[in-house]
């Protein structure tokens, strides 16, 4: 019986006690990479929603997701920081520029709808 209980007891120490100078495992890193380039994405998307929308309601929706975003982002980058981790540039930059020229050509389109049909 005594043994059943310091297992348990090592279990729940082995769970709650961490060593704080613990670095991040390759996965967790991972993560923040993929996590910190869906918030360029989003950014993206959100500012072309902001440029093509004509409702306040959502334009104001929009602003305050922005908001977030640039909050999530910096905390993030921060942390990555802090961590030790290299901020991925050149991939951002391979999957921003092709993701903006479309978002553009989007835009285009959506404005020549809405000035052919109004």
């Amino acid at each position: 019986m005594v043994n059943l209980w310091e297992t348990a007891i090592d279990a729940l120490k082995s769970i709650t006690d961490q060593d704080e100078d613990q670095p991040l495992h390759v996965g967790e890193v991972m993560a923040c990479w993929l996590y910190l380039s869906g918030l360029e994405l989003a950014k993206v998307s959100v500012q072309a929603g902001i440029n093509t929308t004509m409702d306040d309601e959502l334009k104001a929706m929009l602003e305050d997701d922005m908001k977030l975003g640039t909050s999530q982002r910096e905390r993030l980058h921060n942390f990555m920081i802090k961590e030790g981790i290299t901020d991925p540039q050149p991939l951002k930059i391979c999957l921003y520029q092709p993701q903006a020229v479309f978002l553009q050509e989007l835009n285009y389109r959506m404005m020549l709808l809405q000035t052919t049909y109004l």
